[in-house]
């Protein structure tokens, strides 16, 4: 059975600045390590490491998707909170 979800959209919005926040570090450190790795690299290594990006975004990618659905009223808010945060760990 399904977990009910009934957070409201404050209390999601709070929780998914530090979800982004982990995933763009997350991107970040894989963009780097990605960018410094040659040709010599094990595939497995690329793999695994693309594979903890990806984990470490998931969580992010279902809040977003989660405000998207039971509060579209609300995504122009959520990309304003986010921008300064992709701007800060990006540099955009």
């Amino acid at each position: 059975m399904r977990e009910v979800d009934n957070r409201d959209a404050n209390t999601l919005m709070m929780e998914v600045a530090a979800e982004v926040r982990r995933a763009c570090e997350a991107q970040r450190r894989f963009l780097e390590w990605h960018g410094n790795a040659d040709e010599t690299t094990p595939f497995a290594e690329r793999l695994r490491r693309f594979v903890e990006m990806v984990a470490e975004s998931e969580p992010w990618a279902a809040s977003y998707e989660r405000i998207r659905s039971r509060f579209p009223d609300r995504m122009d808010q959520l990309h304003a909170l986010l921008l300064p945060i992709r701007r800060e760990i990006f540099g955009e």
